[in-house]
């Protein structure tokens, strides 16, 4: 398993210092992170952020996109296909847009209903 920083950004050239705070077992776990200023003992809190657990997983890919790309194609494509063969695919679409969100984006879009 590993660990998402969420709203962390990349840090940028220099040295940082992270620490992580989950003082008394509390539901959150927090990172705070420091970047080291030009004086060796001067530091500079760049923000804390939550530590978010990302289970075991394979490929990651945007399921926003292959939902998308999959209506599309059956718009496009239903003239010529069966009838149990739509209603398939609109099952395959309902199990996408049913898929847990483990990392989110930054802006949530809209999904409609297959």
């Amino acid at each position: 398993m590993g660990v998402y920083i969420k709203g962390m950004e990349m840090p940028t050239t220099g040295l940082y210092f992270v620490s992580v705070d989950n003082a008394g077992g509390r539901d959150k776990t927090v990172v705070t992170v420091e970047r080291m200023l030009g004086n060796r003992d001067a530091r500079q809190i760049v923000g804390s952020f939550e530590l978010v657990p990302v289970p075991p997983h394979g490929r990651l890919g945007d399921l926003d996109e292959l939902y998308a790309s999959l209506k599309k194609w059956l718009i496009q494509n239903r003239h010529s296909m069966t009838e149990a063969t739509r209603v398939w695919i609109r099952g395959v679409l309902e199990g996408i847009a049913a898929a847990p969100t483990i990392i989110p984006a930054e802006e949530e879009p809209n999904v409609p209903d297959p």
